[in-house]
């Protein structure tokens, strides 16, 4: 500051201080700043560890066993349940060992359905190729138009179990792709006893419907699928019914 006598500077006075306590008062919240970064930091490894012990690892498993499942060539790959959590990776676990299951299931169903084919059209195949070779043989006309009646019999057999088959596979198709909707399943049932009734002959067995009045027969199905398998039913119990 200048020092002054009828605006004559005579001189200066200059006063200064120490910056120790400055700096030490900035040291004190540098180091208070890296101490929250660091509790933070702390903060975050860890929810970070403990997020990827709960959720992270657990999907993971997940996604392993479903690749080993897809390209197992055995049963020996298993979706891991985790029973101890009830949260949505305990649920998401279970429903991918639920639907694991329904798959094998569902490939034990295509095996069995393979088996019983083959050996359906095993049979007509055998006894064809055993008129055929008898037929070679034979030079009596009468037992050659019984074998001839024989051989186009099994052709026959052949030509329905391959419809049978055909239709089997697109009926399989079409529920899958089929939208449910909500049946009464009282009108559908007295609709198709009363078909069955005005259809049948002289001697076919009187059919009669029975409903509980107390009880409303609703399900979710498909109507027109629904009623083939009631006339079917029906069909047959009347085909092994006494006449009258």
């Amino acid at each position: 500051a200048p020092v002054q006598r009828y605006k004559h500077v005579l001189g200066a006075l200059m006063l200064s201080r120490n910056s120790r306590e400055i700096d030490a008062a900035l040291y004190d919240v540098r180091l208070d700043i890296l101490k929250v970064f660091g509790v933070a930091l702390t903060l975050t490894v860890a929810l970070s560890l403990y997020l990827a012990g709960t959720i992270a690892r657990p999907i993971r498993r997940l996604a392993d066993a479903a690749e080993q499942v897809r390209f197992a060539h055995n049963r020996q790959a298993s979706i891991p349940t985790f029973p101890g959590r009830t949260d949505e990776i305990g649920e998401l676990a279970q429903v991918l060992s639920e639907m694991t299951e329904a798959l094998w299931r569902r490939m034990d169903a295509i095996e069995g359905f393979a088996a019983d084919v083959a050996h359906e059209i095993k049979n007509p195949l055998t006894s064809l190729h055993s008129a055929v070779e008898t037929i070679m043989r034979v030079k009596d006309p009468e037992q050659q138009r019984n074998l001839m009646g024989i051989i186009q019999e099994d052709v026959q057999r052949l030509d329905l179990l391959i419809s049978d088959i055909s239709d089997a596979s697109r009926l399989d198709a079409e529920l899958s792709r089929a939208e449910m909707e909500p049946l009464d399943l009282d009108g559908m049932l007295g609709a198709v006893v009363d078909m069955q009734s005005s259809s049948r002959g002289g001697n076919s067995p009187d059919i009669r419907l029975e409903l509980p009045e107390d009880i409303e027969l609703r399900v979710n199905g498909i109507e027109g699928r629904l009623v083939q398998v009631f006339r079917n039913l029906i069909a047959n119990a009347v085909s092994f019914s006494p006449s009258g």
